[in-house]
Order: structure tokens, then C-alpha cells, then sequence
């Protein structure tokens, strides 16, 4: 069973862009297929939809285009440069083809990508699940699972023979799985950190091994083998809590400092660092924003000088939560800074309210 983090599921990505699954994922994607190409100078990209998938009519509009050049350059998801990225990917000389086409897809987000270098080709398969999360399901037609929440080392050879040789190197890897493919097999290794480049070229010297690539993860939070969670549903948490009366902030913390591998105090600093890239994302949208490409124009502001002057009614701390969520919508809508809360679509809601009535109420970080 795989438990969600709620720095990668819940609270995040930190990004911009209109979408999280369109553009957050596409660009995790790309910047994956960008690890399996080692870094190499893309020619020619080719990305396929399927016509009967949610991006046929949506890749463009909703960001995936952007993301998954974003992420084919090695940006992430805050980089200030995201809306130029196609350019910036065209003016190193790529070119990115999409086809509408029909295919069996394993998920309506799923990007068929085949990647051309000189001597060097690759076709990958993967789906965007939601908010930013992502899964490479095959490499070259052979089925695979990259979440982006390991470092990957896959070791490509023409046997199977390889693999005891590799295995006697490793002292802590958290998963190797053996794969076959048609010519050869191919040795996936999932770790907390990245193996040394002396383990690498020890690898890559080895007899029958064609091929090293290694994958950082796209993730802030990572996996590992054996993950356990205080609690996996509300059941659990209730059941959990009966002696101990923790308020909800605190199971959190409970919550994620297991399931992360974190001290309780690094959560909490890890929350306060988004919370302070909300604050300034607030402020950022309330001095008004601009941007072509969007239907609705900056509104916030003229809430703000209303509230001033006493024209609304209800009471301050609905209005400054109104306030806030329009100025966090508005500042997705012109690229801005964002946490998606779980989604772009819906990254305005969580923090604007809370923050609103923090501010409303005059409330300390503390007792917030």
C-alpha cells in the first residue's frame, strides 16, 4: 500500500502555472525523460495523445505543453522562466512534435514520448495522475514503475547474468527489480541517495552492461522500503488519538514526520516555508497583476478598495478571506507562485480562508 506524504499529495506542488496535473505533472515528466536521456541534446521530441484522453484538447491551454518543456530543460516547477519555456526549448535547437493519435492508454493524462539524440532514441510512456503526481509506466515498451520519489540508477545489459554482479556492490538499496526486455534486460535500482559516480563507472565497466542512467527524484518527499504511517484513514487517526488529544495540526505533524522520515521539527519549518511563500504570493496578487492570456482581469483590488471604504457587506474576516483566495486565483492565472492545495485548480480555497481569518482575527503564527 503506498501512503501519501502531505507535502507531495496535499499540500503542493509549489508551482506555476494554470494546472498542477497539466503543468506540474508534464514537467516532472519531462525532467525525467531528461535524466533517462542523460542531459544528452535532444533533437527531435514526439509526443503522442490519444484522442479519446483528456489532453487531446487540453494540452495546450492547460500548460502541459509549457510543463513538459519546463522539464525537458531541467527547470522545476517555481522557475520565474516557465511561460518562455517553449521558446527557450525551440531556440536551443529541439523540435517537439505532437500528434492527436490512438493507442491503448493506461490513463486519460497519458504522454507518449519518444526522445531522438544522434545515437540515442527512447520511448516512454507516462501518466499524470493528479496535482503534480507522476508515473513513468515503460521504457522502450518494457513496464516500469518511476514515481519520481526515489534515486533511480537504471543499469541496461545484454543479460540477465549482470544482475548478481551489481547486487554484491550494493549495501542499502531500498527495491531492485529485474526487468527483461527484448534484446536484454534491465536492472532498476530505487535508493535514498544517488550512488557515487565510482559506483556508477565500476557499474558501467562491468561486462555485458550497455547502458547507466540515473533519475533524481521530482518529489520533495521521498519513499523507502517498509514505510509505516501512525494512521492510513479518519478511523485510524480517531482510534489513534483517543488517549493521546492531539489537535489535527499536531496528527499531522504526527503523520508526516513518520511517514517522511522527519524530525517533528523539520516538518513544522518545512510548513512555515510555505506558508511564508503564500503570504508573499498574497501580497504579490494584491498590488494587482497582468496577463494577455487569461479571460478575467485583476479584481482584487477593486475588492480591497471597497472593503476600505465600507461598501460590502458581511463581516471582515469573510470579505479578507474573499480577498485573499481572488488575489491567490489571480496570481495562478498570471503565472505567479502558487501551492497547489491539492490542485492549481483548487489552490486558492485552503490557504486563502485560513489566512484571511488569521490575519481578520489578528491571530500570532503560533496560536494561528
Amino acid at each position: 500500500m503506498k501512503h501519501p506524504s502531505i507535502f507531495n499529495d496535499v499540500i503542493g506542488p509549489i508551482m506555476r502555472g494554470p494546472s498542477s496535473s497539466h503543468c506540474a505533472g508534464a514537467l516532472r515528466i519531462g525532467r525525467l525523460a531528461r535524466e533517462l536521456m542523460h542531459g544528452a541534446r535532444f533533437v527531435d521530441v514526439l509526443v503522442e495523445f490519444d484522442k479519446d484522453g483528456a489532453l487531446a484538447t487540453t494540452h495546450t491551454t492547460q500548460g502541459s505543453d509549457m510543463g513538459l518543456a519546463g522539464g525537458l530543460l531541467g527547470w522545476d516547477t517555481m522557475d520565474p522562466r516557465l511561460a518562455d519555456a517553449e521558446k527557450t526549448l525551440f531556440d536551443k535547437g529541439v523540435k517537439i512534435t505532437y500528434t492527436i493519435d490512438h493507442y491503448d492508454m493506461a490513463h486519460p493524462n497519458t504522454y507518449q514520448i519518444t526522445l531522438s539524440t544522434p545515437g540515442e532514441k527512447h520511448l516512454i510512456r507516462a501518466i499524470s495522475s493528479g496535482g503534480g503526481m507522476v508515473e513513468i509506466i515503460s521504457i522502450d515498451g518494457v513496464e516500469i514503475s518511476i514515481n519520481g520519489d526515489f534515486f533511480e540508477t537504471l543499469v541496461f545489459g545484454m543479460s540477465v547474468e549482470i544482475f548478481p554482479h551489481i547486487s554484491s556492490l550494493l549495501t542499502t538499496p531500498d527495491f531492485i527489480n529485474v526487468l527483461e526486455l527484448r534484446d536484454g534486460v534491465c536492472i532498476q535500482i530505487k535508493t535514498q541517495k544517488s550512488l557515487s559516480e565510482d559506483m556508477v563507472s565500476m557499474i558501467a565497466a562491468m561486462d555485458n552492461v550497455t547502458m547507466v542512467r540515473q533519475l533524481s527524484p521530482v518529489l520533495p518527499v521521498l519513499s523507502r522500503r517498509d514505510i509505516s504511517v501512525p494512521f492510513s484513514s479518519y478511523r485510524e487517526m480517531l482510534d489513534y488519538n483517543v488517549d493521546k488529544k492531539l489537535a489535527l495540526s499536531e496528527l499531522a505533524i504526527h503523520y508526516e514526520s513518520q511517514r517522511g522520515g522527519f524530525e517533528r521539527t523539520e516538518v513544522i519549518k518545512k510548513m512555515e516555508e510555505i506558508v511564508d511563500i503564500l503570504i508573499q504570493s498574497i501580497q504579490t496578487g494584491l498590488k494587482g497583476t497582468e496577463y494577455d492570456a487569461r479571460i478575467l482581469g485583476c479584481q482584487s483590488r477593486g475588492f480591497a478598495d471597497a472593503m476600505e471604504s465600507g461598501s460590502l457587506l458581511g463581516s471582515t474576516v469573510l470579505n479578507t478571506m474573499t480577498l485573499y483566495i481572488s488575489s491567490l486565483m489571480e496570481m495562478k492565472s498570471s503565472m505567479g507562485l502558487i501551492v497547489a492545495a491539492p490542485t492549481a485548480g483548487s489552490c486558492a480555497g485552503l490557504p486563502g480562508a485560513v489566512l484571511g481569518a488569521v490575519d481578520s482575527l489578528d491571530l500570532s503564527k503560533e496560536d494561528a
